[in-house]
């Protein structure tokens, strides 16, 4: 009985614990596909992210979430590369998300040098970071249908006055993944969000990942049930 316990305990260990890290693909943005819009300072479509709440399937650059670049244009100095992803709605909000990885319980992901801007001459509302799971296969056009984890979201108020082209870098925040157990095992995905209509643009994605205290305590007891077994065999 005492043996078929502890290799219980240690059937627990392969998605919780290996499956927490996560992985952003172009996490500054700088890759584009050649829009429509290209010859000015816009590329509509980046690439490794979907995009929310298009103005339509050509993705022309009004009403979208395009990559932009840094021109003399009422804009800020790009804070990492050459472009910002740029979530540009005017009747409602924007997003953009991708999968960064599998979901497994109480992950800690902390985001360091986060970097919100606003231009001189359009509104900045609000910005949202979130993360989510579930078997979602994204597409451009297509909202995210996935089962909400955490956020944290930036409001204009961070910025020393409405109207001044400048960069915010937010202090470090962490999103939790919290404990879904239904979800072990499927997608992760990371959104990003606008809270209003505007001009909101984002750079520099850096993240990194850690489990939970619940989580470590979870291997060690695990590792040492199997050290155990192993003596007593």
């Amino acid at each position: 009985m005492k043996k078929l316990t502890i290799l219980a305990l240690t059937g627990l260990i392969p998605l919780q614990i290996f499956a927490g890290p996560m992985t952003i693909s172009n996490p500054s943005f700088e890759d584009s596909t050649v829009g429509p819009d290209s010859g000015s300072i816009w590329d509509t479509v980046i690439d490794n992210w979907f995009m929310e709440n298009h103005d339509g399937s050509d993705f022309t650059a009004n009403n979208t979430e395009v990559a932009q670049r840094r021109n003399e244009n009422n804009m800020p100095t790009v804070p990492d590369g050459d472009q910002w992803a740029n979530l540009n709605q005017s009747s409602a909000t924007a997003g953009i998300y991708q999968a960064v990885g599998t979901y497994s319980e109480d992950w800690a992901y902390t985001f360091n040098d986060f970097t919100v801007s606003q231009r001189s001459n359009q509104p900045f509302v609000g910005v949202t970071v979130a993360i989510y799971a579930g078997d979602f296969s994204g597409e451009n056009n297509t909202p995210l249908n996935a089962t909400f984890l955490d956020s944290e979201t930036i409001n204009q108020n961070v910025f020393s006055a409405a109207g001044v082209a400048e960069n915010y870098v937010v202090p470090s925040f962490t999103l939790n993944s919290g404990n879904v157990s239904a979800l072990v095992g499927e997608t992760l995905w990371l959104r990003i969000s606008t809270t209003g209509e505007g001009h909101h643009l984002v750079d520099n994605l850096n993240v990194t990942a850690i489990p939970e205290p619940s989580t470590i305590l979870l291997l060690g007891i695990t590792l040492g049930s199997l050290a155990i077994f192993r003596r007593r065999r």
